[in-house]
């Protein structure tokens, strides 16, 4: 799933979705642009539009070989225990991903992932308009690889 040419793929999105929200946060563009290219590939991972990217991509990787949502959500829930849980809101988000909308247990797993990661790093912070705008850029990028 993460082979050398996806890495600088997803690197490059997830500067690009850093780039969209700060964006979106009314900063000017050269400065978003600055910003950006001053992060290195490493401190990238630890933003939250990192987990946006490393999520979807795992949903769709997972899609790609029948691998039901829940059990991807399973997994990425079990990798990502140690920054922290809650293990009843992640069991209504198992629930939803296995009723008829399973693409908002997704939304609601990166919501839920950037929440609990966002305790321990206070710029890892993002608000439910900025996400709902990044979701979509990450899947329809993360599509084509």
């Amino acid at each position: 799933m993460f082979g050398f040419g996806r890495g600088s793929k997803r690197v490059a999105l997830i500067k690009e979705l850093v780039e969209t929200r700060l964006r979106l946060r009314g900063q000017d563009e050269i400065q978003s642009r600055l910003f950006v290219k001053s992060l290195g590939s490493f401190s990238s991972m630890s933003l939250p539009e990192a987990t946006i990217v490393t999520i979807i991509e795992a949903a769709l990787d997972g899609h790609s070989k029948g691998v039901l949502l829940k059990d991807v959500l399973m997994r990425q829930e079990s990798m990502r225990r140690m920054t922290g849980a809650d293990p009843d809101y992640f069991a209504t988000i198992l629930a939803e991903s296995i009723g008829p909308n399973p693409a908002g247990a997704l939304t609601d797993y990166c919501r839920y992932r950037i929440a609990i990661e966002a305790r321990k790093n206070p710029n890892a912070h993002i608000s439910d308009e900025e996400l709902m705008n990044l979701i979509p850029i990450a899947y329809q990028e993360i599509t084509r690889w």
